[in-house]
């Protein structure tokens, strides 16, 4: 391919492209080529993927979404993130973040409390108006009520860990 490529461009006899020749090959040659993308930036289009679903979630239930099917919706969402150019640690912990969700989802459409499911959604309204608040005493409410959500912090703290091992921050 090379060698057709550089006969097409001695060719060129426009007298714009005359001495030109080199920045064509180098353009051609850069935009042919893919960029690697690092372990940082992989990891960050993931998290901020993530926080776009959990924003996505909060204005379905404050356009009138049953809270949990909106959770339901999140971790569908969450699972469908493409971690293909992450770490493989990462990978891991994040899947390890969705399982969690899952596993909190299926909790609460199994509990047959409906007081529960009552204090659930009167505790993520509280979200409606600011969701820049965070998780921590909503989920503090969850637990008072006897939802165990510890397997959600636990593995959100190992995708924080993860990621700052690959030099991203986590914001939230």
């Amino acid at each position: 391919m090379w060698p057709k490529f550089l006969k097409w461009l001695n060719s060129l006899n426009f007298t714009m492209l005359k001495g030109s020749r080199l920045v064509i090959f180098l353009v051609f040659t850069i935009s042919c080529s893919s960029f690697p993308i690092t372990d940082k930036s992989a990891i960050r289009i993931v998290i901020e993927q993530n926080e776009t679903n959990h924003m996505e979630k909060l204005r379905k239930i404050e356009a009138g979404m049953p809270a949990i099917d909106a959770y339901s919706d999140y971790a569908k969402a969450m699972r469908s993130i493409d971690t293909s150019y992450c770490p493989p640690e990462f990978q891991q912990a994040f899947l390890k973040h969705v399982h969690s969700w899952e596993n909190f989802v299926d909790r609460l459409n199994d509990r047959k409390d409906t007081q529960l499911r009552r204090v659930f959604v009167s505790i993520i309204g509280l979200l409606i108006g600011n969701p820049a608040v965070t998780m921590g005493p909503i989920f503090r409410e969850l637990e008072e009520n006897g939802v165990d959500i510890s397997e959600i912090r636990e593995s959100w703290q190992n995708v924080e860990s993860v990621s700052l091992k690959y030099g991203y921050r986590v914001r939230y």
